[in-house]
């Protein structure tokens, strides 16, 4: 995410991860099953017709070539005469429909998809809105099948469909084989009317969508804005395992006619023609709109699924230093998070789950505050916390206000001691002092709401990928009395000691000793924090 936010490109990355591992709960061929228009699924996609039209190319002159030479051997009994194709029309033309009206172009297994890459990722300013293609390969499940889990069917990608294939002839004198010898008579029509059925190798198409803010900050709009489809060149379908029923023909041209139709609808001009067809199909209005549908409720769901359900309103954005308002969106969706007890991304939570090491009891390193006077004349010398227990670290905030998304990195300010109980320590003091005595002193420690700020640089394309670096981490107190010392003890030396352990000058020492420990491991806590969100994100997957 280095170099903008590019927090929708991370989560929907992370979502196309989750799309396409049969185990997730949003696995595509899922999803798409449900997707619905006018309360009725568009899967399988099904339409009355499809006008192909005149087929174009060399495939189409033989087939027009043949169609009339067959014609000729049968129906043409003048050895002088031949039938050609009609010269002002020459070519066979291809509909997908059923004259009597029943049946349907049919196209199964549009729910056997995967998606390939999220790429385009743009935002405009002037819109507001983030824009972005989706490559999906379909029947990809059918041809990795060693994928899916046991027992798990997608169905594969066929089409079935009515078809009329029409081829206009005329007679004419063998002598003058390309000129009919009654240009004004009615065309010799030829029909093969039947059903035709076929596999489908593979499908590759390109959905562009627009995401953009809801009103009052509601949600995420997503808009399916176009599907293409690749028709041509190596990634162009194929049909295989043809099989085609003539319902309707002369009995004596039915066989070199079904012959013919199979060399048409394997021809890349006819199945090309029918993809763009699909495409036109997939590109309506209505289709459209419940594709969109289906993938706002997708990420809406998503997003509550793995952060938690807005309740309210979001925190306000005032302070927040990004433009993109799709990723503030997404930043205010995390804060609120942050916030809401019933999530699992509730501070609390978050902070009791960190293991690496355990926070709750914390036990840093022994702290080192050096030499210091504990008054004119008499010195403190290799002063030492040493068996430092911090219990409650967990309880601890970070308000909203206190996150600030500022590309490429995010800041914010973890208050410890602000939650139920709070925050304490426990840790023995030992220093030598002057003429080659020691103290050793019990003391506890109350911390209330001190911060604990930091800034983050996080990386990866996808949850899977992510890298939490943490660019610092500073402890700071902003009065004495947030960090309040106490000796157990109050014998002796014991009041004057505590009493300059709370001056500001020895609270500094403290200070810069515990910012010196937490520079030292901000690798290893990136790597925790990294871990649990993994973590968190693979629990709402399932």
């Amino acid at each position: 995410m280095a170099g903008n936010s590019n927090l929708f490109q991370f989560i929907f990355t992370t979502i196309c991860g989750s799309a396409n591992n049969p185990k997730s709960n949003f696995f595509l061929p899922t999803v798409l099953s449900g997707i619905q228009s006018g309360g009725s699924s568009i899967i399988p996609l099904k339409e009355k017709s499809w006008n192909i039209g005149t087929l174009t190319g060399s495939n189409a002159s033989f087939i027009a070539q043949q169609i009339s030479n067959s014609y000729s051997q049968i129906s043409v009994p003048d050895q002088n005469q031949v039938a050609i194709p009609l010269p002002s029309n020459p070519n066979p033309t291809l509909n997908l429909q059923d004259p009597q009206g029943v049946k349907m172009v049919t196209i199964n297994g549009l729910d056997n998809a995967n998606v390939q890459s999220f790429q385009n990722y743009n935002y405009d300013e002037a819109t507001a809105s983030v824009t972005a293609d989706i490559v999906m390969n379909f029947n990809y499940w059918t041809n990795n099948p060693g994928e899916l889990q046991p027992g798990q069917k997608i169905t594969p990608l066929s089409i079935s469909t009515p078809f009329v294939l029409t081829q206009n002839l005329c007679i004419a004198n063998v002598s003058t084989p390309t000129t009919c010898i009654d240009s004004s008579a009615p065309p010799v029509v030829v029909q093969g009317v039947g059903n035709f059925q076929a596999n489908i190798s593979s499908l590759q198409f390109t959905a562009s969508i627009k995401i953009s803010v809801l009103d009052n900050r509601a949600g995420l709009n997503c808009q399916v804005t176009n599907i293409n489809l690749i028709t041509s060149g190596a990634a162009a379908p194929k049909f295989q395992n043809i099989s085609v029923q003539l319902t309707n023909s002369n009995p004596a041209l039915s066989g070199i006619i079904g012959n013919l139709i199979n060399s048409a609808l394997s021809s890349s001009d006819a199945s090309g023609a029918i993809f763009s067809q699909m495409g036109k199909s997939l590109n309506t209005d209505g289709n459209l709109k419940a594709l969109s549908g289906t993938l706002t409720n997708q990420l809406a769901s998503f997003l509550d699924n793995h952060l938690s359900p807005v309740v309210g309103e979001l925190p306000s954005d005032s302070g927040q230093q990004a433009t993109n308002l799709v990723d503030l969106y997404l930043f205010d969706r995390v804060r609120y998070s942050l916030n809401d007890p019933t999530s699992g991304w509730y501070v609390q939570t978050l902070l009791q789950q960190y293991k690496n090491p355990p926070l709750n009891p914390f036990k840093p390193n022994d702290i080192s505050l050096g030499s210091f006077d504990l008054f004119s004349g008499f010195t403190l010398s290799n002063a030492t916390l040493t068996n430092v227990v911090v219990n409650g670290f967990p309880n601890a905030t970070i308000p909203a206000a206190n996150m600030i998304l500022s590309p490429p990195t995010f800041s914010f300010a973890l208050l410890l001691g602000s939650l139920g109980s709070g925050t304490n320590a426990s840790a023995t003091f030992l220093a030598n002092y002057t003429g080659g005595g020691q103290l050793n002193l019990g003391l506890s420690v109350a911390i209330s709401s001190v911060p604990l700020t930091g800034v983050v640089a996080p990386t990866g394309a996808s949850a899977s990928q992510l890298n939490v670096l943490f660019n610092s981490i500073i402890f700071s107190i902003p009065q004495a009395s947030a960090m309040a010392i106490t000796l157990d003890d109050q014998s002796g030396l014991a009041p004057s000691v505590q009493k300059v352990l709370n001056s500001p000058s020895v609270q500094n020492l403290i200070i810069n000793a515990i910012n010196a420990q937490l520079t030292q491991h901000l690798f290893p806590i990136g790597n925790e924090v990294t871990s649990l969100i993994q973590n968190l994100v693979s629990q709402a997957t399932g």
